[in-house]
């Protein structure tokens, strides 16, 4: 880590008190280190989003570990959780064209964490490891 890099790391559960948790983290993390107000609002949904489903759909048993890393260009999200696989790029996309009342359940919020941020997904032994970034000049 560069000099210039801050760094954040919180465990949570998979639970409603675990996403509490986060977005407390996350808000202390942005205003102490002044992240600018479009990318806080961006990453704040793309990291709501992304915690949200696990704890509605992932049932993790372990800790999510969630790592937050602010450097001079780029401002970064690790989620990690040792729930189901699930590669949040690879989910299809929701047909938008459809009317409102005639669309599935699902798939809008994964919709918005790709068109807010840069993802990325690995599965690494029975873990998921989930990476939203945003630069710090420009948007994605």
């Amino acid at each position: 880590m560069t000099p210039t890099e801050r760094l954040a790391i919180v465990r949570i559960g998979a639970n409603e008190q675990g996403l509490e948790r986060a977005a407390g983290a996350y808000l202390a993390f942005v205003s102490r280190y002044r992240v600018p107000d479009d990318i806080r609002v961006d990453m704040y949904v793309a990291l709501d989003e992304i915690v949200s489903n696990l704890v509605r759909h992932g049932s993790p048993t372990g800790p999510v570990e969630i790592t937050l890393t602010l450097s001079a260009d780029t401002f970064r999200i690790d989620g990690v959780d040792d729930g189901p696989p699930f590669d949040p790029t690879r989910a299809p996309a929701p047909d938008v064209t459809l009317p409102i009342d005639e669309r599935p359940t699902g798939g809008l919020g994964v919709l918005i964490v790709m068109g807010l941020t840069t993802c990325s997904y690995t599965r690494a032994g029975d873990r998921n490891h989930v990476v939203m970034q945003r630069a710090l000049t420009a948007a994605p």
